[in-house]
């Protein structure tokens, strides 16, 4: 994404954009409040069974009335390939940092767990880039 751009909001059209075509089962969705942090959540979203599963994680914040993704976990190049991407003010979704875990399921319960114990500078560092 170029300068000035950010992904407002994740869709599975963005992580799986042959999801129509794959015949695999509808994705789950829930939202994880961030107790510390008004108007801020985590987004936890993953294919329904059967395994393998696709997942993304989002912490999203809702600034000057706009959802924002401020960080993003997901497994969208592969099932077994772990991404966490940081979101930018200035420059969107950045490039991934490869994550290494030894299933899916470790990976979002890490994921989730990293958003809630650490959401509040992740956000700082989201509305200061």
């Amino acid at each position: 994404m170029g300068g000035g751009e950010f992904l407002s909001v994740i869709t599975w059209e963005d992580i799986d954009p042959n999801r129509s075509r794959t015949g695999r089962a509808p994705w789950r969705e829930t939202f994880h409040e961030v107790k510390a942090l008004r108007r801020a959540h985590i987004r936890y979203r993953r294919s329904a069974p059967p395994p393998p599963f696709s997942y993304a994680v989002t912490l999203e914040v809702v600034e000057e009335g706009k959802l924002h993704t401020v960080r993003l976990w997901d497994n969208a190049d592969s099932v077994h390939e772990h991404h966490e991407h940081i979101y930018t003010r200035g420059g969107g979704k950045q490039d991934p940092l490869i994550m290494e875990f030894a299933s899916p399921n470790e990976a979002m319960a890490a994921a989730i767990a990293k958003a809630k114990r650490e959401a509040g500078e992740m956000v700082r560092q989201w509305q200061a880039s």
